[in-house]
């Protein structure tokens, strides 16, 4: 794998992880029930993203630790 292309999973898992961030701080000011059903979904579908990014970079040999998470 190139750099570059490393360098692209790098910066995916960071956007993701920006938008778990972004999705947890709506949900803990949330104020209705429909606004924390859509932010619990939004947690997920970045967790989900976060893990799969992971998985990529881990089986390409990217040192995770190098990774801000």
């Amino acid at each position: 794998m190139n750099k570059s292309s490393n360098c692209d999973i790098i910066n995916d898992i960071n956007m993701a992880k920006s938008e778990l961030e972004t999705a947890t701080r709506n949900f803990e000011y949330a104020d209705s029930e429909e606004l924390v059903d859509i932010y619990t979904l939004q947690i997920a579908v970045a967790r989900k993203k976060c893990n799969r990014l992971i998985r990529l970079a881990k089986e390409q040999g990217i040192e995770i630790e190098s990774i801000n998470l």
